[in-house]
């Protein structure tokens, strides 16, 4: 689960338009309704589980960037004396370093998203907690 899938059960549908500082939602055909009760607590602890997992999907890459590194190293080691082969070793981990180092980018990029999320919902009220969420929903989906 991501931080975007979390955000989007408390913030709902897209049909809705949040008014900032009126703790209600204004349907987009018309009409007022109040703001849903967002469970805090709730949030918190699926938010905390999302920074659990990005921890452990991060360590794994890492692991694996120094597999590949040191499997690169080996490689080369082994073809010290026909230089083209260790080209081609380089040539392809390479693309597999870039790989491995975006999606670690990626993570890293979602835990302090989180780690901010975690911070707007223990110190929001409730009605800016939920404008606030749907103002980071919209930059994760961007």
């Amino acid at each position: 689960m991501t931080l975007g899938d979390v955000l989007s059960k408390y913030v709902g549908s897209r049909d809705l338009a949040v008014q900032l500082g009126e703790g209600n939602i204004t349907l987009r055909e018309g009409g007022v309704k109040p703001a849903p009760a967002i469970d805090i607590s709730d949030l918190r602890s699926e938010i905390n589980q999302v920074g659990k997992n990005n921890t452990m999907y991060f360590r794994v890459c890492f692991a694996l960037l120094v597999v590949l590194f040191v499997g690169c190293g080996a490689m080369v080691f082994n073809f010290l004396n026909e230089p083209s082969k260790a080209g081609a070793v380089f040539g392809v981990t390479g693309l597999s370093f870039l790989g491995i180092i975006a999606q670690m980018l990626k993570l890293w990029k979602q835990k302090v998203t989180s780690d901010l999320t975690l911070a707007l919902a223990g110190s929001l009220p409730p009605q800016q907690l939920l404008t606030a969420l749907e103002t980071i929903l919209k930059e994760l989906r961007t």
